[in-house]
């Protein structure tokens, strides 16, 4: 998947993003929010952006039509978006425009939505300026990954669920959808017809700052009603994903519907729920259910933000990708990147790959040549060894219900891991 560009920013640049969203979010009588783009230049690339999108279009259409299974999958994405009311139709070539392309990205993996089309605000026009460098990333607002999977390991009743298209819950104001304009069409018989997104948009620059924002925006203002519900949206969640969880089952459950009201308040819809306890799992729906996890197998494993969680034995565990390794200096590089630990379990491990690529680098090898010899074969026997980290599983919850907690680390300097 291609990553949106981030552009740097200052703290200056945060506290404008901040005030010009608080000066102009509202909220609906459905409860609601409708946002501006935080702009911090005025997009003045807008009427050079459509022949790009034709284009790209084109060039979708291609792809598309030798892989029937994507584009159906495409087509009925689009129609989504339509029915749902995130897109609609509007006349063509209308002024102050600036069209989007966009491309699909397939997550096999993914237990509900297989393919996703994905708005790529980062093309830049014959201005050489995209629409996305002309947003605010803004600030950040949630913790750090590592800290919410640490707070969520106190708790001996857990739980998780995301946010159903969360972005897509947040409306854009009207006089802003003009510069969220796709070119689409069903059939390449018909003529090319114009969309706006109407909602906040996945690929835009300022989109996770919107989504994040209001929903806090949405505890603030829910505070007084929903206290425990207003704290955790506030604390334990990272972008749509929810770690929390209590003492007992009696508080997980008056926490879990509490959340569920509120984020209902705002037009919010949390499903994919998961917990390591059967009784609490029992009052949730099973269209609201994780799907990997619904039947509440002792194999079966839940993705808790790219860590593997096993809800009955409530362990953590960790995944592999298996395939061919690479003996590339690119293909290690890239192999050594996915392996996902947030909280340094495997750094035993991941330093061994680690030292490999420094001494890789002092052979000044290509990014697409073969390695040497040597370090070719300790390369092969990393990637055969690493598949063992299967086997190791670690308690999710600590054991421990005081209120107070103190962490205690010991480390020594090492003339190779620097």
């Amino acid at each position: 998947m291609e990553e949106v560009e981030v552009p740097s920013r200052s703290k200056e640049e945060d506290i404008q993003c901040e005030k010009h969203y608080m000066a102009t979010t509202t909220r609906g009588r459905d409860g609601r929010y409708t946002v501006r783009i935080p702009f911090k230049e005025a997009p003045t690339m807008v009427n050079s952006s459509r022949s790009l999108a034709v284009a790209r279009l084109h060039q979708l259409e291609k792809k598309l039509e030798k892989e029937h299974r994507v584009r159906e999958q495409y087509k009925a994405f689009l129609q989504e978006y339509i029915d749902l009311g995130h897109m609609k139709l509007v006349p063509p070539k209308g002024e102050g425009r600036y069209y989007i392309p966009h491309q699909p990205v397939i997550k096999e993996a993914s237990a509900t939505t297989k393919l996703r089309v994905v708005f790529d605000a980062s093309a830049t026009t014959r201005s050489r300026k995209s629409l996305n460098q002309t947003m605010h990333v803004g600030p950040r607002l949630q913790e750090e990954l590592a800290d919410i999977l640490v707070r969520w390991r106190k708790h001996p009743v857990a739980f998780t669920a995301d946010i159903q298209k969360m972005y897509r819950q947040i409306n854009i104001h009207e006089d802003d959808q003009p510069l969220q304009t796709i070119l689409w069409r069903f059939n390449q018989h018909q003529p090319i017809q114009e969309y706006q997104l109407t909602t906040v948009t996945y690929g835009t620059t300022a989109a996770p700052y919107l989504a994040t924002r209001t929903l806090q925006q949405l505890a603030k203002d829910e505070e007084k009603e929903y206290p425990n519900a207003s704290r955790v949206a506030l604390t334990d969640f990272y972008v749509d994903d929810v770690l929390t969880g209590a003492q007992t089952i009696e508080e997980a459950n008056q926490l879990q519907q509490e959340l569920t009201a509120m984020l209902d308040k705002g037009g919010f819809k949390l499903h994919k729920w998961s917990t390591n306890k059967l009784q609490m799992l029992q009052s949730i729906p099973d269209e609201l259910r994780d799907p990997s996890v619904s039947q509440f197998k002792d194999e079966e494993m839940k993705k808790s933000l790219g860590i593997l969680w096993i809800p009955h034995q409530d362990v953590f565990t960790f995944k592999i990708e298996e395939g061919n390794p690479a003996t590339t200096k690119r293909g290690i590089l890239s192999a050594v990147a996915k392996i996902f630990d947030p909280l340094g379990w495997l750094a035993p491990v991941t330093i061994m790959a680690k030292l490999l690529i420094q001494r890789l680098w002092l052979t000044n090898a290509s990014w697409d040549e073969n390695i040497p010899g040597s370090l070719r074969m300790e390369w092969l026997k990393f990637t055969s060894d690493i598949g063992s980290v299967e086997e190791i599983q670690i308690p999710r919850w600590i054991h421990n219900k005081n209120e107070t907690l103190e962490i205690h680390g010991f480390c020594d300097a090492s003339e190779k891991a620097y």
